[in-house]
């Protein structure tokens, strides 16, 4: 008895209470590795391979404060709604609250901080749920020939070669690809051998014009019925190669239509994983992509991950800087300045993860400041790189620090006041402890600005958390990397000087 899990990557805490009460009731949850690639085929297609729909919406705080929830989530239901898939909904009560209209009647009610408060209301659901699946109500199979494709595309020259150089694709993953082309409204409506292609196909594309045409009507067709599918659409104005909430991939060229289409493509491909501890929804919460490798005994070599001329960095420093307003070098400048940027990640919701795998035993994956934005999460390293590198745009003097406390590492950035001294080589404890005390280094957590849900990461404490909604405020941040490496068993490994190092470097 298998359902499809639909839940927030972030909130490990609360997927596990829920994961723990469908194991609890032979119920096996099947659940997406987390990606940056948002790929409506794939979720189409295991609406009708699982016997039901499971779906944790929890609470979301927008940019004013409002309450709000994840519309990759409400895109999922809507999904399982239309497949007609037997579902179950825990929704965040503020959210319910909030955003009645937008769940069945159905949805059950939990308390963010406590979920286990309703117990006994939520084993209850479930256990009526598995009763629901093992009486019949699971939703069956779809029917389909696996490995068929059909490609759906426009009669113009460019569409129709796209669509043949997509099923030449297809043709080398081994699936048998069709082409048809929806001529005009008559045909559209009335071709059953296309209607039936659609149905019999495990997989549907759509080359489509930037415009609506006939081939829409047909995509319409598959959306209604949940058909697996694929939305390519010619857009000569794109800027963006990631899909769209709608499942819409723009491309501009044919140059660019092949990697565009794998990227989803290979998505749809990759299996769904059942997830049975919280060691497991971790996981499924770490990208397994993305990042390059640093060795972690080399700390000057993370100079290369400290990329100031990031777009997403410079995006956000343009911004805090213009709101500014002295531009005259003082530590209460550079305090201001640390802040704005802080409190401006805090705006972004991102959430903290673990290290995701290497190649190498010894090295670490590091995300750039963009694949952070696009993942929505990052480690502690890749947060403080970050840091580093939108304090180096704002031009102040960054520094990371590296620690290591009781086997663990951990590391903090930071900058040097504008009157400070800078070391010429790695400071000792003593003298680093000091230069914190007296102002001339600043250093904060920096995952303080994101969300650690279900404990602390370093030095702050579980309260501290929580007064915070799983976040810090700046001030505490910077309380809890002065704390860290005040701990009396912290070694401190890694003293990175951004100036001196690219001076060192030059």
């Amino acid at each position: 008895m298998q359902a499809y899990f639909s839940h927030s990557y972030r909130d490990v805490p609360i997927n596990t209470y829920f994961s723990e009460l469908f194991d609890a009731a032979k119920i096996s949850l099947r659940a997406d590795q987390k990606s940056e690639v948002w790929c409506m085929a794939k979720l189409e297609r295991y609406m009708f391979e699982m016997g039901g729909f499971v779906s944790i919406i929890p609470r979301r705080i927008a940019a004013d404060e409002s309450i709000t929830y994840s519309p990759y989530i409400g895109r999922e239901l809507m999904l399982a709604r239309r497949a007609r898939a037997p579902r179950i909904l825990f929704v965040d009560d503020q959210v319910l609250n909030s955003h009645r209209s937008d769940f069945p009647a159905t949805a059950v009610p939990f308390f963010h901080d406590a979920p286990e408060t309703e117990r006994a209301r939520h084993v209850e659901v479930i256990d009526q749920f598995r009763k629901d699946l093992a009486g019949g109500l699971a939703r069956p199979p779809r029917r389909y020939v696996e490995k068929r494709a059909t490609v759906i595309a426009g009669k113009e020259p460019l569409l129709r070669d796209a669509a043949s150089h997509v099923a030449a694709i297809l043709r080398s993953k081994t699936y048998i690809s069709t082409v048809k082309n929806a001529a005009g409204l008559d045909q559209a409506f009335d071709d059953i051998d296309v209607f039936e292609s659609l149905l019999d196909s495990e997989l549907c594309v759509f080359v489509l014009d930037k415009e609506l045409s006939h081939s829409d009507l047909l995509l319409a067709m598959a959306h209604a019925h949940c058909i697996p599918s694929v939305r390519l659409r010619h857009d000569p104005e794109a800027t963006s190669s990631d899909p769209e909430l709608s499942g819409v991939v723009r491309w501009k060229s044919a140059e660019e239509l092949r990697p565009r289409f794998l990227k989803v493509f290979e998505n749809y491909l990759s299996a769904f994983q059942e997830p049975s501890s919280k060691e497991d929804l971790q996981r499924l919460a770490t990208p397994s992509a993305g990042g390059s490798e640093w060795d972690p005994s080399d700390g000057p070599g993370l100079l290369a991950h400290i990329q100031p001329e990031d777009s997403y960095v410079s995006d956000r420093v343009d911004g805090v800087m213009r709101g500014l307003a002295s531009l005259e070098k003082s530590r209460l400048h550079s305090d201001r300045v640390c802040r704005s940027l802080y409190d401006r990640i805090k705006k972004e919701r991102f959430y903290y993860t673990y290290e995701p795998a290497s190649a190498q035993k010894a090295a670490q994956r590091i995300r750039t400041p963009t694949e952070i934005g696009a993942l929505n999460c990052g480690t502690c390293i890749d947060y403080v790189c970050m840091f580093a590198s939108m304090l180096e745009a704002a031009h102040e003097e960054p520094v990371v620090v590296v620690t290591r406390t009781g086997g663990r590492a951990h590391a903090v950035a930071g900058y040097y006041a504008p009157d400070a001294i800078a070391w010429d080589s790695p400071p000792q404890l003593g003298d680093l402890r000091g230069a914190i005390n007296s102002g001339d280094v600043v250093l904060f957590e920096t995952t303080g600005a994101v969300e650690a849900r279900g404990g602390t990461v370093a030095a702050e404490t579980e309260s501290e958390r929580k007064e915070g909604g799983s976040m810090l405020d700046y001030q505490t941040a910077k309380d809890a990397a002065k704390r860290l490496i005040g701990q009396n068993d912290v070694e401190v490994t890694h003293f990175i000087d951004v100036k001196q190092a690219r001076l060192n470097r030059a």
